[in-house]
């Protein structure tokens, strides 16, 4: 390659400034149409790096983790801003896809399968209850019957003792009562 000249640099940065100017003000059809498409190949072959590449994917985190941690107050205040932007049904369903990997519609169709009422005790639905081993959903519940379940680890023997306990002393509540 052979070594251009001051001037010549000036020149050449000159007419880039220019056409890239031009490019962005390129509002055609055709303009936009291109624009797009190399957009979408550029992001399609960031993505396919990113992913299939662990040692770019790892630099690409640590980067990130540097700038989060020299930048505290900038990404908060960002985070802030793009957070209050959404609606609380958005932040809902990135709640759900984020949590149990599922969309708002699944959920709305669970709450119209179960009439919007707890799945155990009949009252106002409030939380997905799903299997910590797998992470399957089982359906929705109230947040007692779900915080319930979870105290309980799931393990249906010691929910059998618990039902048995409950009603030993049920029966004598009902004996003291009687006399």
């Amino acid at each position: 390659m052979r070594k251009l000249t001051p001037k010549q640099r000036e020149a050449r940065r000159k007419y880039q400034r220019e056409y890239m100017r031009k490019y962005r003000q390129d509002d055609s059809e055709k303009g936009k149409a291109r624009k797009e498409h190399v957009l979408a190949y550029q992001l399609a072959w960031s993505n396919k790096r990113y992913r299939d590449n662990p040692e770019y994917r790892a630099k690409c985190l640590a980067r990130q983790l540097r700038y989060n941690l020299a930048n505290k107050a900038k990404v908060a205040a960002n985070f802030k801003r793009w957070w209050g932007k959404l609606t609380a049904e958005k932040k809902y369903a990135r709640s759900l896809k984020s949590k149990y990997g599922m969309s708002l519609e699944e959920y709305h169709g669970m709450v119209s399968e179960q009439g919007g009422l707890c799945a155990i005790c009949v009252n106002k639905l409030e939380e997905v209850d799903h299997n910590h081993k797998d992470g399957t959903i089982r359906g929705l519940l109230c947040n007692k019957c779900n915080k319930g379940l979870g105290f309980f680890n799931d393990d249906i023997a010691l929910m059998e003792k618990a039902i048995a306990y409950l009603c030993s002393h049920n029966k004598s509540m009902n004996t003291q009562k009687a006399s």
